[in-house]
């Protein structure tokens, strides 16, 4: 738990803004092809990319990348599902661009809704492993199993351990071979603790129970 940054994402997304807006100004040192040019003559690789800059500037792509990274610097401090929401928004926005470079832009923006899924479904595992060691003090302390997650709180965790997905209490169902705790992941479907089989259904954490002369 205390590996957890919240403002981690904050700090990612204006750094790859700051990047973003560096490769806008210097294409040169972007694209390949632009220092390939200087082999055709000398300064067409300048040249091309004084171009390019010139473009980006009449288009508006470069208020509209500052716009658009501001705005996914304040969704990725969100819950994740007001900011996987605001993060769909922005890609629907940015598909509508208008730009003279398209396939310059997308070099610079990388796939951000994709970071915001992955941190929730880590996340989802490290608050699994959490629960799993609260429930294994509570049935250490009473001789059984717990019945439902909520009875974890507060001995053996200040409150019920929150999906990440959904902000409700983790899916938890036990039985003879021991006990599953889940998130429902990124469909936000209970699947049942079913993962799939990598198929990004729940984010399951199984916990076999010790044997009966342990």
């Amino acid at each position: 738990a205390g590996t957890e940054v919240p403002e981690a994402w904050r700090g990612a997304f204006s750094g790859e803004g700051a990047m973003g807006l560096w490769g806008l100004d210097h294409p040169q040192l972007v694209v390949p092809q632009f220092r390939d040019a200087e082999q055709w003559f000398p300064g067409a690789g300048s040249l091309a990319a004084g171009l390019v800059r010139m473009a980006v500037t009449a288009s508006g792509a470069r208020e509209r990348y500052v716009r658009y990274m501001t705005e996914m610097v304040d969704a990725s401090r969100r819950p994740y599902i007001e900011a996987a929401a605001a993060i769909e928004r922005l890609e629907k926005d940015r598909s509508s661009w208008r730009s003279p470079l398209p396939s310059f832009a997308e070099m610079v923006i990388p796939n951000f809704s994709r970071c915001i899924s992955q941190t929730a479904r880590n996340d989802a595992y490290l608050y699994c492993a959490e629960a799993a060691l609260a429930l294994e003090r509570f049935r250490l302390a009473n001789g059984r199993p717990a019945a439902h997650i909520a009875e974890l709180a507060p001995a053996f965790t200040p409150a019920a351990p929150l999906d990440p997905f959904n902000a409700k209490p983790l899916r938890y169902v036990s039985d003879e071979s021991g006990y599953t705790l889940y998130s429902v992941g990124e469909n936000l479907v209970d699947d049942g603790g079913d993962d799939g089989h990598g198929k990004n259904l729940d984010v399951v954490f199984r916990v076999a129970c010790p044997s009966k002369q342990e």
